[in-house]
C-alpha cells in the first residue's frame, strides 16, 4: 500500500513538472513567447514603424537624415516559423505578444555610386544611442551594455503603429504608442540586442546598415503608396540581456561574421496613413529576424525518464520487502 501511495504521489509530481515545462516561462498567459520558439533556425517576422528625431546640433531640413540624428521606432513579432515552414502566431488569443522599441544614431556615409536613373546613393550606418540603456533601466532591464533594441513580452496584444489621428503633438503620440509596449509590470522584459564591442562598437558579424538616395530624405515615404517598397536594410546584433530562458546560437550575417540575430527588412511607404494623419510615424517597414535556438529535450522524453525511475524504485522496494 505504501509503495502504491508513493508511486502515485511521485507520478503526480512528475506530470505537474512536465506541464510547467510545457508552458515555459514568462508573464501569466496561456502560452509564453519562449515556448513558441522552435529548436534550430527560426524566422521571426514583424511589422514596425519608425520616426526621425533630429539632433540639436544639426541645422539641415527637418526630414533629411544627417549624422547624429536618431531613428527611433516600435515593432512587434507576429509569427515564428521554422525551417520546415511550421508556424507559431504571437499576439493571438491565448498567446503572449512580443514587441519592442529601438533607438539608434545615424552615421551618414559618402556617396557610394550614382544610379543613372535615381541619382547618388549613400550608405547610412546606425550605432547605439548611449542614453537608451539608462532609459531601459527603469523599464525592467538592468540597463547594461549599449542596447539598440529592447523587447517585452505581454499577455495583452496592444501593439499599434496607427492611432487614428489622436490629439497631441507627434512626440506625445509616439510616446503613447511606445507605452503600449513597455507598460511594465503588465509587460515583462524579454531581451535586449545591440553591439558588444568596447564602447558600443560593432565586432565582426555586427552591423546595422541601409542604403538611400543622397541626401536621404525620409519624407519620401510620405508620398510612396502605402505598402510600396522604398529600400532595404540589414542588421547583425548580439544579445546583451537574455531573459528568454533560451540559449541562442549564432547565425551568419552580411557583416563578416556571425551574431545571435541576423535581420533584413524592407522600408514601406505610408502615403494613405500620412495624408489621413492616422500615424505619427515617418515610415513603416517589414523585418525578418533569424535566430538559432539550442533545442531542448522533449517533455515526453523527460517524463519517460521520470517514469523509468519510478519503475526502478518500485522494483527496489519489492526486493527490499
Amino acid at each position: 500500500m505504501k509503495t502504491t501511495t508513493i508511486r502515485k504521489a511521485l507520478t503526480g509530481a512528475i506530470l505537474s513538472g512536465a506541464m510547467v515545462m510545457a508552458l515555459g516561462t514568462g508573464p501569466a498567459s496561456a502560452v509564453s513567447v519562449s515556448s513558441q520558439l522552435f529548436g534550430g533556425t527560426n524566422r521571426l517576422s514583424d511589422n514596425s514603424a519608425e520616426w526621425l528625431i533630429k539632433s540639436p546640433n544639426n541645422v539641415g531640413p527637418a526630414t533629411i537624415i544627417e549624422t547624429g540624428d536618431r531613428l527611433r521606432g516600435i515593432f512587434n513579432i507576429q509569427t515564428i516559423e521554422d525551417q520546415n515552414a511550421n508556424t507559431h502566431n504571437l499576439g493571438v488569443p491565448g498567446v503572449n505578444e512580443l514587441a519592442g522599441i529601438f533607438d539608434v544614431i545615424a552615421v551618414v556615409g559618402p556617396v557610394l555610386f550614382v544610379d543613372p536613373i535615381l541619382g547618388p546613393v549613400a550608405s547610412i550606418a546606425f550605432t547605439p544611442n548611449p542614453a537608451f540603456a539608462a532609459e531601459l533601466a527603469g523599464q525592467g532591464f538592468t540597463g547594461s551594455g549599449t542596447p539598440m533594441i529592447a523587447l517585452w513580452e505581454d499577455p495583452a496584444a496592444e501593439f499599434a503603429r496607427t492611432d487614428g489621428g489622436a490629439a497631441g503633438t507627434l512626440a506625445a503620440r509616439r510616446t503613447a504608442l511606445e507605452a503600449l509596449i513597455n507598460d511594465v509590470p503588465s509587460a515583462s522584459p524579454w531581451a535586449t540586442l545591440g553591439f558588444t564591442g568596447a564602447g558600443g562598437t560593432p565586432v565582426a558579424g555586427e552591423g546595422w546598415l541601409t542604403l538611400g538616395l543622397a541626401p536621404v530624405d525620409i519624407s519620401v515615404f510620405h508620398t510612396l503608396p502605402s505598402g510600396a517598397g522604398g529600400g532595404s536594410f540589414n542588421v547583425g546584433l548580439n544579445l546583451i540581456e537574455n531573459l528568454t530562458g533560451k540559449i541562442f546560437k549564432t547565425t551568419p550575417t552580411i557583416f563578416g561574421g556571425v551574431a545571435n540575430v541576423s535581420g533584413t527588412g524592407t522600408l514601406k511607404g505610408i502615403q494613405t496613413e500620412f495624408l489621413a494623419g492616422t500615424t505619427p510615424a515617418d515610415v513603416f517597414d517589414n523585418v525578418d529576424f533569424f535566430v538559432n535556438i539550442v533545442p531542448e529535450p522533449a517533455t515526453l522524453g523527460l517524463l519517460g525518464i521520470g517514469l523509468l525511475g519510478l519503475g526502478g524504485m518500485a522494483r527496489r522496494r519489492r526486493k527490499a520487502a
